[in-house]
């Protein structure tokens, strides 16, 4: 006799069905969308311009050249980080978010765009440095915690 001559076995319990699935989350209204995207971007067009009026690099950079343009080149790449995060939250507040998470996302880039011009003028550099990483680890983990 082989293997697969046996009868299949029969089923003594019926089978169970799943629970239907959760419809998606509908996509909020298109204004609702426009007016985060809107706050996001002019938020931080503000408060960099705000960082850049606070401040003048001209006796930093008189005083030490070599260590303004260091922190000068730290500053574009926390741009290019800022840019970046712009990016990502422009396209996460088109798609369903509760307002505390969006107003979260919202300010934390506001503070990364305050704190990256402050550093870009040489003014305030501890606390500009720690405004920035402040605001990154929170975005991150409203992020991370977004997805729960």
């Amino acid at each position: 006799m082989l293997l697969f001559d046996a009868p299949a076995p029969r089923r003594t319990t019926p089978i169970e069905t799943p629970p239907p699935a959760a419809a998606p989350a509908a996509a909020p209204p298109r204004a609702q969308v426009l007016r985060r995207r809107t706050l996001l971007l002019g938020g931080c067009a503000l408060a960099t311009l705000a960082g850049l009026a606070l401040g003048d690099p001209a006796p930093r950079m008189a005083a030490d050249p070599e260590t303004a343009t260091l922190l000068r080149g730290m500053a574009a790449i926390k741009a290019v980080l800022l840019l970046g995060a712009l990016a990502l939250l422009a396209w996460r507040l088109g798609k369903p978010l509760p307002a505390r998470t969006a107003a979260i996302y919202i300010g934390g880039a506001g503070v990364m765009a305050f704190a990256t011009a402050l550093i870009a003028q040489l003014t305030a550099l501890p606390l500009a440095a720690l405004a920035f990483h402040a605001a990154e680890i929170t975005l991150l983990v409203t992020a991370w915690r977004d997805l729960r």
